[in-house]
């Protein structure tokens, strides 16, 4: 309910009379229940929107409504398509699809070159329409509750959509995993020449494959069995047999070295798919790479050079923007002249030129945008040069004239 207009002598005195309440010298607004209104609420807290149409006073619209009041989460009705679909066109029915619960225009179908009113063939499902009960659920949503975008959603099958998705990619890393180890090993195995060294080695390999069999097996069930298998797997890989001693020290270090290789091997994450994409793993001792990091075997920045006034490095960008060895001759700076180096060098100092000129062309009424108009901005930009140079000429033969009649 919209408000009466007030004249001015009312507006002042309800001012007034506002202002007495805020001093306590008038007695506090009450609400519809009996109770005081602060007066230092401010307005557009204590006044109620025109839709609810509240007479008088009263904070109700900013109290929580009681719980039984309250819509409940798993209130919904059915949506998408019918599982049945008509064996005949309808009149009436959407001349596209055949579906008789919405017309030919508001068909989200790809247009078919015969429609189906033609064909009477390929008739798709009706939709799924509120009936009247589904439509006094709906007055009871709300403006919040029809525009919820997880209504009908099942969490039930998150597990079957995500997580056992990422448990079989997990699997099939793990096995391919397996298969690089047994084939290095083998090629170990071949080309060892000591004895403790091959057995060693071939009491891996059958620890190995019985791991594979394993993990073969438990695939398809997916559950506690395959976080067995992981869990078996991370204790098999922690050390060697402690019956395999040796007092050789060649023949220790050969070893080490080798058990050393296989678990570098073992930690080491192969993806699932072909395109370097990261998979989700529950392994703690798995690496993952990140994009943006440098290369391992280039020279990080600031190791350049080491002295305390060399160029400024931001570890939380990884940036230098300065040249940290500047103050050497222009063939011994090396590749890495700081950040703003490639910034100052080749197009990149063109590109700013012409966005100047963008700037400068648009303050002075000409409508030409770098990104949205970049050709019509270079071809501007060559005529502004071509200007400046003839004017730059005509000035020059302006001088040398009036020095010709001077002599």
């Amino acid at each position: 309910m919209a408000d009466q207009f007030l004249s001015r002598d009312e507006i002042k005195k309800a001012k007034e009379l506002e202002e007495m309440r805020k001093a306590g010298t008038a007695p506090a607004e009450k609400d519809e229940e009996g109770r005081d209104i602060n007066p230092h609420i401010p307005q557009y807290i204590s006044k109620a929107p025109w839709y609810l149409s509240q007479s008088g006073p009263s904070l109700k619209h900013q109290r929580l409504k009681p719980d039984g009041s309250r819509i409940p989460l798993d209130l919904s009705w059915r949506k998408g398509l019918k599982k049945e679909a008509a064996s005949k066109y309808r009149k009436g029915a959407c001349e596209n699809c055949g579906a008789i619960t919405h017309a030919t225009k508001d068909c989200v179908e790809r247009p078919r070159r015969k429609g189906a009113k033609w064909t009477g063939s390929n008739i798709r499902p009706d939709e799924r329409l509120p009936d009247e009960d589904d439509q006094k659920q709906i007055q009871e949503l709300g403006f919040e509750g029809k525009r919820d975008r997880w209504m009908n959603y099942d969490p039930s099958t998150y597990k079957k959509d995500v997580i056992d998705e990422y448990e079989r990619a997990d699997m099939e890393r793990k096995r391919r995993k397996a298969q690089e180890l047994n084939q290095k090993l083998r090629e170990q195995l071949s080309a060892a020449t000591d004895r403790r060294k091959k057995r060693k080695i071939r009491k891996k390999l059958e620890k190995l494959d019985s791991r594979m069999g394993a993990s073969s097996t438990t695939a398809n069930n997916q559950g506690e069995a395959a976080s067995n298998h992981d869990n078996k797997k991370g204790d098999d890989d922690d050390g060697t047999d402690g019956h395999d001693t040796d007092t050789d020290s060649e023949t220790d270090t050969d070893s080490e070295g080798s058990d050393g290789g296989a678990s570098d091997d073992d930690v080491k994450v192969r993806d699932f798919d072909e395109q370097n994409a990261p998979v989700a793993t529950k392994d703690d001792r798995t690496r993952t790479t990140s994009r943006n990091l440098r290369i391992r075997e280039d020279t990080a920045k600031y190791l350049y050079n080491l002295e305390l006034g060399s160029a400024f490095y931001d570890p939380k960008s990884r940036s230098m923007r300065d040249n940290p060895l500047k103050h050497l001759n222009e063939d011994d700076q090396g590749v890495f002249r700081g950040d703003n180096y490639v910034r100052m060098s080749a197009d990149a100092l063109g590109m700013a030129t012409s966005e100047a000129f963008a700037w400068e062309s648009y303050k002075h009424g000409s409508k030409v945008h770098f990104q949205a108009q970049p050709t019509q901005l270079e071809y501007m930009y060559k005529q502004h040069l071509d200007k400046k140079k003839a004017l730059q000429e005509e000035k020059k033969q302006e001088l040398l004239g009036n020095d010709k009649r001077m002599r």
